[in-house]
């Protein structure tokens, strides 16, 4: 099965073939979910599934917008 990030236009998602990447699911945690949930948000513009993944590009930028507590 093939699973991209769910960051609209993300680079990963172009030639998967031939790029290793890591992809990260979205927790399963109500409150940690919401919170991803809500980061995601803010970098794709758009609402995302509990059940896509996230990049190892953009979970970076999504712990660094957690740590400046973005809101």
């Amino acid at each position: 099965m093939f699973h991209k990030c769910c960051i609209f236009n993300c680079e990963n998602n172009k030639d998967v073939k031939e790029k290793k990447f890591s992809l990260f699911l979205i927790p399963k945690d109500i409150k940690l979910r919401n919170k991803w949930l809500k980061i995601i948000l803010k970098i794709n513009g758009k609402v995302v599934k509990p059940t896509q993944r996230i990049c190892e590009k953009h979970f970076i930028l999504m712990i660094f917008k957690d740590l400046i507590h973005v809101g």
